[in-house]
C-alpha cells in the first residue's frame, strides 16, 4: 500500500504530535495496521507513535481517506490519548513484534 496523495498536515505544538489527512487508493477497505505500516515507512516513525483515527470511503469507489496522528514521543502520546482496556490490549499485540526485536 502506498500513500497517494497528502491533503493536510499541520504540527500541533500544544498536543506535541502532527496531524495528517491523506488518500490511499485500494481494491479494499485497508486496516488500520496497513495504514500504520505506510504512515511509518513514509515518515520514518516506529508504529507505537502512529495513531489512526479513522479511515473513510465511499461505497462504489476505491479511494479511502485517512486521518492520522503521529506522536513525538510515546509519553506524549500517553498523556494526551485515553484508551479502553481492549484498545490497550490490541495496542499491546500490535507493538509485541517491536519490544522483541528491540529487546
Amino acid at each position: 500500500m502506498e500513500i497517494k496523495h497528502i491533503s493536510k498536515e499541520f504540527e500541533n505544538h500544544l498536543f506535541k504530535r502532527k496531524e495528517i489527512e491523506f488518500e490511499i487508493s485500494e481494491e479494499r477497505t485497508p486496516s488500520k495496521k496497513e495504514a500504520t505500516d505506510a504512515l511509518c515507512k513514509k515518515f520514518s516513525k516506529t508504529p507505537e507513535l502512529v495513531l489512526i483515527k479513522k479511515i473513510v470511503g465511499k461505497s462504489g469507489t476505491k479511494h479511502f481517506k485517512v486521518f492520522a496522528f503521529i506522536y513525538h514521543s510515546r509519553k506524549d502520546m500517553d498523556e494526551t490519548e485515553s484508551f479502553s482496556k481492549k484498545e490497550k490490549e490490541k495496542i499491546a499485540k500490535l507493538l509485541a513484534p517491536v519490544a522483541e526485536v528491540v529487546q
